[in-house]
């Protein structure tokens, strides 16, 4: 395996990044009582010795902003992965294939390292923990700081964001970056649109003092800008959809919002339904939010 697949870097008061293949961003949070993990990256091996290690100091929960395979892989090194159950379905994507080829295809091209190909072998089939099902308004209470869930559908059904009351944090999963992934099948561009703004819309409420993204970590205020400009340009009439290889776009300054599966951890992987997805995750222990009668770790 290559050297260095994670990278560690203090970010705030109390705010760690753990970067994986350069590429894919894990957070965590730690109050005085309790830590949070924000998302598990692709599942390269060794991303809870890392965090026990180096980073936290006391016990600590994880929580997943969206089921997609960069960002629940590794949820097999823990005991328990707190996550919206809308986004249930999202998690056909963790098969061990499609999550090779995200290696493969997107990290490698980042780096441009053959060495890299090598991560994708040391991948291995997840054996999902327990999940827990969490809604709007669920509070993480780590001691001395609180982070708050707030339901942000748009890169997909059960898509969340976490803020930060003590430094003010956002942080977004794939809600919003360079190139914002409208998935959802079931509505019409004009709906996916509508729906992603509107989020946007509302957590921007919250004032954040910054913003943390599953992918290049830091917001640019202004590309947020131009993200909004985009969306609002569809919907006005003012900027037309483009069609390009890798699939429908709309564009504005450096921001692109683009719609349908042709991000690695969507490609060839048709729609299922809950139920389907619900056997595919047959065997594991999923329960409610008000199940905490076990440790959180």
């Amino acid at each position: 395996m290559p050297k260095d697949p994670f990278r560690i870097k203090l970010l705030d008061d109390g705010i760690w990044e753990i970067e994986q293949l350069r590429s894919v961003s894990s957070f965590y949070i730690e109050g005085t009582d309790r830590g949070l993990l924000i998302d598990t990256g692709v599942g390269i091996p060794g991303l809870r010795k890392l965090l026990e290690d180096k980073v936290s100091s006391v016990p600590y929960s994880v929580v997943a902003t969206h089921g997609h395979m960069d960002h629940v892989g590794g949820a097999g090194e823990f005991d328990r992965i707190y996550m919206c159950g809308k986004d249930i379905n999202s998690l056909k994507t963790c098969q061990l294939q499609l999550r090779k080829g995200y290696v493969l295809s997107s990290a490698c091209a980042l780096q441009g390292d053959p060495e890299w190909e090598k991560l994708a072998d040391a991948l291995e089939d997840i054996s999902f923990p327990e999940l827990v099902f969490i809604e709007e308004g669920y509070v993480f209470d780590l001691g001395g700081r609180t982070v708050t869930v707030y339901e942000t559908p748009g890169h997909s059904p059960g898509s969340v964001s976490l803020f930060d009351d003590k430094t003010q944090s956002l942080f977004t999963g794939d809600l919003i970056s360079r190139i914002v992934l409208l998935f959802d099948s079931t509505l019409d561009y004009r709906s996916r649109v509508e729906q992603w703004l509107t989020v946007v819309e509302r957590i921007s409420m919250l004032s954040p003092r910054h913003i943390y993204r599953g992918h290049g970590a830091l917001l640019k205020v202004n590309l947020l800008g131009d993200l909004i400009s985009a969306a609002r340009g569809f919907l006005d009439g003012s900027i037309a959809v483009t069609h390009e290889e890798r699939g429908d776009v709309i564009s504005y300054g450096h921001a692109r919002i683009q719609f349908g599966s042709t991000h690695a951890d969507g490609k060839g992987v048709s729609e299922l339904s809950d139920d389907a997805a619900r056997d595919y995750l047959s065997g594991y222990v999923i329960s409610s939010q008000k199940d905490e009668s076990k440790p959180a770790v």
